[in-house]
């Protein structure tokens, strides 16, 4: 395991866990966690915005409840338990009630929000791990406009499943400004 996600877990035998001090004296992250997954469900998250509607849903909250670094770090990790709780239950009760369709409303964006933001690929995940800490980290620090309202468009951006047809414009400029300093 890499340095990067050593801090995430506690290892006790084979098994990995979430570290005791977020569940025993943490419950707004896990209820933070809750929120943020299923901000990346609803129509936002569903035009490919996923990430972006969850880091904006941070930035509200993180204008009146400052997280510690502690909660900062765990919070990929619980949006992913929270996903997974919920595509499962959902499999679950759709399988009891296959004629109830309304089931299935959250199943495949669920399952993508899911697939980005973990996956199976490990490499893939600690890569996104880190933008998405570093994504994170930039929404906990609050921009209010000039009438008070909170500013979300630095953290307007395609999930990573959508082409971007400004990547290599961005690559080159930011080269470059690397070049120049």
């Amino acid at each position: 395991m890499t340095t990067a996600f050593q801090h995430l877990y506690e290892k006790h035998g084979t098994h990995m866990h979430v570290s005791p001090f977020v569940i025993a004296n943490s419950w707004r992250v896990l209820d933070l966690s809750v929120a943020m997954a299923y901000a990346m469900l609803t129509t936002y998250g569903k035009m490919n915005r996923g990430i972006s509607a969850a880091a904006a849903f941070l930035r509200g909250y993180s204008s009146v409840c400052t997280l510690t670094d502690e909660e900062l770090r765990h919070l990929v990790l619980l949006i992913a338990c929270r996903l997974s709780c919920s595509v499962t239950l959902g499999a679950y009760s759709y399988k009891q009630a296959p004629e109830n369709h309304y089931l299935l409303l959250h199943a495949k964006p669920g399952w993508d929000a899911l697939g980005m933001i973990w996956g199976t690929d490990v490499g893939r995940r600690q890569e996104m791990r880190t933008i998405l800490d570093k994504i994170f980290e930039q929404a906990c620090s609050t921009k209010k406009g000039e009438t008070g309202v909170i500013d979300c468009s630095d953290l307007s951006f395609p999930d990573p499943q959508v082409v971007d047809p400004f990547g290599e414009m961005r690559t080159t400029q930011s080269n470059k400004r690397r070049k120049l300093n």
